[in-house]
Parts: structure tokens; C-alpha cells; sequence
């Protein structure tokens, strides 16, 4: 319990330190937003780029696993009642996708999720959804 009385005052380790100084940098970022120019808006903003394709491949990922690891097709029986077919064949038409996009992993883990609720659940809106995008 010694050791406890004295873990809040200590400055030097561990993530408490980190955290307490991006408090700090938050605070005084928040005093002297005037003065500091990121926080400001600009007149002409600047688009700050969004790793897009690696947020698309992240998600296929964690929902292909959640749709393959189970011996049944109830999970893409489910993602099919809740139209997640709708957004997942949507993600093929986004509008700022790069130009190499069919030949990256992102969208072979879209159609490997298509693979998936085909395998399982031999669903036919797959292909009637796929068509429709």
C-alpha cells in the first residue's frame, strides 16, 4: 500500500506518465488554441488523407472471421437478415478507392467474405446484391 501512495507522484514510467502528459498537451493546446495553428481552423482546410484501403482489408478480416469460424451458417444467415450484404458490396463502389484497388489484399477480403456467406450459407442475394452494384 506504500508503494500506491507513491505511484501517483511518480513522473518517470509506465503508461500513467504518458497519458498525464497528453492531458498536459491537450490543456495547453486548449489555452493557446489562438496562438497554435493546428487546432485553428484554416480558410482553406486541408484534407488530412484516411488510410482507407487498410480500414476496408482490417474489417473484411474481422467480419470473414466472424462469418467462417463456425462450423454453421448461422452467423451469415444472421449478416444477410441484417442486409449487411447492402454495405459490404458498397464497399466495392466507394468513390475514392485507388485505382489499384481489385488488385489489392483490401478487396480480395471483400470477396472473400462474399466466398464465405456463398460456402456457408449458399445465399443467393450474394450474387443478386453483387450485380446490383
Amino acid at each position: 500500500s506504500s508503494n500506491g501512495a507513491h505511484l501517483p507522484l511518480t513522473r518517470g514510467g509506465g503508461g500513467e506518465a504518458s497519458s498525464d502528459e497528453e492531458e498536459e498537451e491537450e490543456d495547453n493546446g486548449g489555452e493557446a488554441g489562438t496562438a497554435d495553428p493546428l487546432p485553428a481552423p484554416s480558410p482553406s482546410p486541408e484534407k488530412e488523407p484516411v488510410p482507407l484501403v487498410d480500414y476496408v482489408l482490417n474489417v473484411m478480416k474481422f467480419v470473414d472471421a466472424i462469418l467462417s469460424n463456425n462450423s454453421t451458417d448461422d452467423h451469415c444467415r444472421e449478416f444477410v437478415s441484417q442486409t449487411g450484404l447492402v454495405p459490404l458490396m458498397g464497399i466495392l463502389g466507394l468513390p475514392n478507392l485507388p485505382i489499384d484497388f481489385p488488385a489489392q489484399p483490401a478487396c480480395q477480403a471483400v470477396g472473400a467474405v462474399c466466398k464465405s456467406i456463398l460456402n456457408l450459407a449458399h445465399e443467393p442475394q450474394v450474387l443478386k446484391q453483387g450485380l446490383l452494384h
